[in-house]
């Protein structure tokens, strides 16, 4: 015959099961029973206390929240979870005493080997055990209060944060684009004076080679220089003229001068020729 401590060990290894994915271990349950040799009231027994961790799980899993505190029930091993699922749902549930529930829930982590977790064990069902089912009624509507209002204030802070990250991202990214296009047009401007300058020195040194570079600026410069080198010998015209006229007067006298010369020159012999042919004669 089995004992109610092995009915207790057969029901947490069913509920370890299906925390681990296995769907139909409560199916199956009456078969894991019979192997394990639980049978007649023992099977009973542990059948009821299955069904009924499965019905009212919800409920028992919001008392252990508001007793745990601080402790965040996720963290909690599969074991320990399932020991404080049955002992607290024997405190509500059945009729036995509440300290052989809590030895018993004590034994069971115990023979699971769990390091220190029956001080844990111990500490929630005894504080389940004070207390009465209508203020455990008021410490569980309190406690979801609670959690709504931490909620709240957590998506509110988190909402707050993803404001000012936009905002901070925004102005960022403005004084990006401020700077990118400060930079280009400073850039633009280097590059239209450093091409300026370029043409400007190019057109001087090729203004008489290559008259296609020529700017407006060389061509007013150069049209003003026309305009003076023009308007200087229609000033002068009649100066000019006067010593073209002097210069041919001075020609024409050295031309007919260095005739009269030669004249002179045949001259002279051909008189003193005639002359000594006389005396001969």
């Amino acid at each position: 015959m089995a004992t109610r401590k092995q009915a207790r060990e057969a029901v947490i290894q069913i509920l370890y099961a299906r925390e681990l994915g296995n769907e139909q271990a409560i199916e199956q349950a009456h078969f894991f029973l019979n192997e394990q040799k639980i049978r007649n009231k023992q099977q009973e027994f542990a059948l009821a206390l299955l069904h009924g961790v499965c019905v009212h799980e919800d409920y028992i899993i919001q008392i252990m929240n508001t007793f745990l505190k601080t402790w965040d029930i996720e963290r909690l091993g599969v074991i320990e979870k399932n020991i404080l699922k049955l002992g607290i749902y024997e405190l509500l549930q059945t009729n036995t005493q509440q300290a052989i529930i809590i030895n018993e829930a004590i034994e069971l982590t115990k023979s699971f080997s769990v390091q220190d977790a029956f001080r844990l064990v111990n500490g929630v069902l005894d504080s389940v055990a004070k207390t009465d089912k209508e203020a455990l009624a008021l410490l569980v509507e309190q406690h979801k209060q609670m959690q709504i209002e931490s909620q709240a204030t957590k998506t509110n802070s988190i909402q707050s944060t993803c404001k000012q990250n936009s905002i901070q991202k925004t102005r960022t990214c403005r004084n990006h684009k401020t700077i990118a296009n400060a930079r280009k047009h400073n850039n633009h401007a280097k590059q239209t004076k450093s091409s300026y300058q370029v043409i400007h020195t190019t057109t001087k040194g090729n203004a008489k080679q290559n008259p296609k570079h020529i700017t407006k600026s060389n061509v007013i410069e150069k049209q003003t220089t026309d305009s003076k080198d023009i308007q200087k010998p229609l000033k002068n015209t009649k100066i000019h003229k006067k010593l073209q006229n002097n210069n041919i007067k001075q020609q024409t006298t050295k031309h007919l001068q260095s005739k009269d010369t030669k004249k002179t020159i045949k001259l002279k012999p051909k008189h003193n020729t005639s002359k000594t042919q006389r005396k001969k004669d």
